[in-house]
């Protein structure tokens, strides 16, 4: 019997723990699969010569101030690789030994998702934002609350349903989980200490050249409503009220932002400018391993 593919997709922005991350996937890794890796490194520095000694890598370099959603790259990535199952990770974790042994067991139904760690707990933190809280537990359990930093799932699923590439990072959590709730798939949390984290969301922490709030309006109108201009999740499986009474919480009293949040958006590589574009008169930069 053939191992299962499977096929993880890293992204990191100026992320420092990307080279870390990767290798302790593979190097954790259970006999059982076969591992092919894809990532998508947003940073000044070119790091190929790393990445591409790494066996069935795919590496690709993005330039740091490309306005792309980080969402666009890894749907890109979904159809690179002919795969049983799809890992998707931000690149800042460090996975414990054997770690597909319990994912694969959990998922290989097609209809389940495992996603971040922990127990999740959501709560209204102003007129316009959802935050979660976090408890520990010990042992993968329903949360109906997708991580974006860390999913694992069949690929059929996931290429299914993809991630909303209108949104560059607030909300991106709230709206995939909605639609993957409705869709009646059911969403894990891995146990407490499931992989360690090795950093902060670089994101969240460093300047981006692309607005965070991107499309964070459309993660609204759809929780209230049902519908954005993207998707419609009216008349699914489950409905928003349901996952509502889940998290105990409330949309209604969520508000739109009330300020321009959008990027102006425009692909580069396909605008000439004299072949310069958001490269910055920047070709390649060396580095020092």
């Amino acid at each position: 019997m053939d191992k299962p593919i499977v096929h993880a997709i890293f992204y990191g922005y100026k992320n420092k723990f990307l080279k870390e991350s990767v290798l302790s996937l593979i190097n954790n890794a259970s006999n059982n699969i076969n591992l092919k890796i894809t990532v998508y490194d947003q940073n000044p520095l070119i790091r190929d010569e790393f990445f591409n000694s790494i066996k069935d890598c795919t590496y690709i370099h993005v330039y740091w101030d490309y306005i792309v959603s980080p969402m666009s790259h890894i749907n890109s990535g979904l159809g690179l690789q002919e795969s049983d199952y799809t890992l998707i990770s931000y690149g800042r974790f460090e996975m414990k030994q054997d770690w597909d042994i319990p994912l694969i067991k959990i998922t290989e139904d097609s209809n389940s998702v495992v996603s971040g760690q922990n127990q999740t707990f959501l709560r209204q933190r102003n007129l316009f934002y959802i935050e979660r809280g976090f408890g520990s537990t010990t042992d993968f359990s329903i949360s109906n609350y997708i991580d974006k930093d860390f999913m694992f799932a069949k690929s059929s699923l996931i290429n299914r349903l993809r991630l909303p590439d209108y949104l560059k990072h607030e909300g991106v959590n709230e709206l995939m989980s909605l639609s993957y709730f409705t869709s009646g798939i059911n969403i894990y949390s891995a146990p407490t200490g499931f992989y360690k984290v090795l950093g902060p969301d670089t994101i969240e922490s460093t300047y981006t050249t692309f607005s965070k709030s991107h499309g964070y309006n459309e993660f609204i109108r759809l929780a209230k409503t049902g519908k954005n201009k993207h998707i419609n999740i009216l008349n699914r499986k489950k409905t928003i009220n349901e996952f509502e009474n889940f998290h105990k919480i409330s949309f209604e009293p969520l508000r739109e932002l009330p300020f321009p949040i959008d990027d102006v958006e425009y692909k580069p590589h396909e605008m000439p400018f004299d072949d310069v574009d958001q490269k910055k008169f920047m070709t390649k930069v060396n580095y020092i391993a």
